[in-house]
């Protein structure tokens, strides 16, 4: 996996991004399927998210950046992608490692909110409407992976069958087609995006609490940003 504190690594982002070279401090923020770290540097603070293609597509995620800056153009508090001194969003890495890329996005200073209050659960709502409303927009083409049962079954077992006994590969059969039964039956639509989109990652410690300093050096919570793993929402 990519290291972004290794020194070619960062002076590769620093580059790509216009920040000073050899002037940035790295904190990794998160490590799961992506890892995510910030990026604080003279010229900006940013978020930088190192992917695999093996876990995200760059077809995907040229898709999910799409839909970000028509939310963000439509008043939808999102997080913003950051573009490179070239206008592209997303910074190749197969020179460090094959089959790797990076996003950057703005990065937003908060603290957790442990419980949100009704009028802060509320005016989440309404934000999230929002999301779900400008979403379904039908001039907006997102060139997305199909998920069909091809993509989410046939293709990986193709490379595991070799290795599978004739006990493994009967289970497997039926597994696949019940699969396809699952899918004719509730006639699951997975690509069609005429019921907006929604995001899952709805609890109450994925909020941030900003706050805003006053004239006389006074801390004073200000606004509220619900983020989840791509999206800010204003509260």
């Amino acid at each position: 996996m990519i290291n972004l504190e290794e020194k070619h690594v960062i002076n590769l982002i620093e580059n790509f991004y216009g920040l000073k070279i050899n002037q940035s401090q790295v904190i990794l923020l998160s490590s799961s399927f992506a890892k995510s770290y910030k990026i604080i540097n003279p010229i900006a603070t940013i978020v930088v998210k190192v992917f695999s293609e093996e876990y995200k597509t760059k077809k995907d995620a040229l898709s999910e950046l799409k839909l970000l800056l028509e939310l963000s153009s439509n008043n939808v508090k999102v997080i913003i992608p950051k573009s490179g001194v070239n206008r592209d969003f997303i910074l190749e890495l197969n020179q460090i490692q094959n089959g790797y890329f990076a996003i950057a996005y703005e990065y937003f200073e908060g603290e957790v909110i442990p419980k949100l209050n009704k009028v802060q659960s509320f005016n989440l709502g309404v934000n999230l409407a929002n999301f779900h409303k400008f979403s379904i927009n039908p001039n907006l083409e997102l060139d997305k992976t199909e998920y069909t049962i091809g993509y989410l079954f046939d293709d990986s077992y193709k490379l595991i069958r070799p290795f599978l006994g004739d006990s493994q590969k009967e289970y497997l059969n039926k597994l696949r087609d019940k699969i396809q039964l699952q899918l004719e039956l509730i006639n699951l639509e997975i690509n069609n995006e005429n019921y907006g989109i929604c995001h899952g990652d709805y609890i109450s410690r994925n909020s941030l609490k900003k706050k805003k300093k006053e004239k006389k050096n006074k801390n004073k919570k200000k606004k509220i940003f619900i983020f989840f793993q791509k999206v800010y929402l204003l509260l």
